[in-house]
């Protein structure tokens, strides 16, 4: 069996405005000095940060038996896709932002995982259930789907 591995970051202008707006929060609260609400603006930076670790990298991997995706430098979103449940998989383009409302965690239940580009491969699993997994390598993930025996 083949195996895959592939990460992604979100794109570099997503990760840019987080920095920018923690770096302005902060900056903002001491100038403002004492006033009640100007902590609150120290919480911004902090949740941000914790935004950028925990969600801000989409790690994509087949091994022998699964279809794994998760978020995050600490991984805290994980979904598991048993490959015997993948019926099919194929190599698509799609619109982020229109077809899922951009990148991501991405429905409700789960239809998309992705973190930038408008290429990925399109799950069909035996239960019905479709999935976008978003891949800077589409092609090659795809191919490593077909061979899942």
């Amino acid at each position: 069996m083949a195996r895959f591995r592939e990460v992604q970051r979100f794109p570099l202008w997503a990760e840019g405005l987080l920095v920018l707006i923690g770096v302005l929060m902060p900056i903002l609260s001491v100038n403002l000095g004492k006033e009640t609400w100007s902590i609150w603006l120290l919480a911004i930076p902090a949740s941000l940060l914790l935004v950028w670790v925990f969600l801000f990298r989409m790690v994509t991997e087949v091994d022998g038996e699964k279809l794994t995706v998760s978020f995050g430098w600490v991984p805290s979103y994980r979904c598991t896709f048993p490959l015997a449940d993948i019926s099919a998989a194929q190599k698509v383009k799609y619109q982020p932002i229109r077809d899922y409302g951009g990148w991501g965690i991405r429905g409700f239940p789960v239809q998309c995982l992705s973190a930038q580009g408008d290429e990925g491969v399109q799950l069909e699993l035996k239960s019905g259930r479709k999935m976008l997994i978003g891949s800077q390598q589409a092609s090659k993930l795809q191919a490593v789907l077909a061979k899942r025996g």
